[in-house]
């Protein structure tokens, strides 16, 4: 009998010290949780950076340049402007596939770079007199319609000629090669006036400057701008 008893208060203890032990661990480790340092939250963009627009607030990042700055002020509501156009013709036309879309653009004409072809040169020399020599050299292989830049930041290069249509522009390029010359190519343009149209633009609405490309090689693009 005495046995027993003294078992059963035995157990009574451990239960009761299990207990206690139980508890002061709980205790210390929300103490330690409280006294470790919380770990460092993710870097965040300045926000005295410059906002960048989200892509509803842009129709399409392709051919997008910034003439202003694309938020609202006091001067007006941001608009958008889309071209550069060279004539009513083409105008008009994104005109139309502006308002099939819900837009009505305003034209605004500007001082800009007319795209006028895909232009094949050899490069420059020192001496006009190499320049001349290379002439001689091609129109005695059967090369014609050359002449040698007079002046600017090509002067003694000899044009080869400037084609619209990038398929002559590559036989033309091929031909002087394959006679063991290296010619080059670059867009040709001419300063001029360009016809823009400018519209408020409707979130629900995307712009593809793509679908307004009027000649190969000519780019059209959108531009933010402040409403006048």
């Amino acid at each position: 009998m005495a046995r027993a008893v003294f078992l059963g208060l035995l157990a009574v203890n451990l239960v009761v010290f299990g207990w206690h032990l139980a508890v002061d661990q709980r205790s210390q480790a929300r103490a330690g949780a409280a006294e470790e340092p919380r770990a460092p939250l993710l870097s965040l963009v300045d926000e005295n950076a410059p906002k960048v627009p989200r892509r509803s607030e842009l129709p399409d990042d392709a051919g997008l340049i910034n003439e202003a700055p694309a938020e609202d002020n006091a001067a007006g509501r941001r608009c958008l402007s889309l071209g550069p156009f060279t004539d009513d013709a083409e105008l008009a036309a994104a005109q139309l596939r502006l308002g099939a879309m819900g837009l009505a653009g305003e034209k605004r004409l500007a001082e800009g770079q007319i795209w006028v072809g895909y232009w094949i040169y050899l490069p420059p020399t020192d001496d006009r007199s190499d320049a001349v020599a290379m002439v001689e050299a091609l129109r005695k292989r059967g090369v014609t319609d050359i002449y040698i830049e007079p002046a600017g930041e090509r002067e003694n290069a000899v044009s080869l000629g400037v084609f619209s249509e990038r398929p002559r522009a590559q036989r033309r390029f091929r031909e002087v090669r394959d006679l063991g010359f290296d010619p080059q190519i670059a867009r040709r343009n001419r300063q001029g006036t360009v016809y823009w149209l400018d519209f408020v633009p409707d979130e629900t609405v995307r712009i593809d400057p793509g679908d307004f490309q009027v000649a190969p090689g000519r780019i059209v693009r959108l531009a933010s701008r402040i409403c006048q």
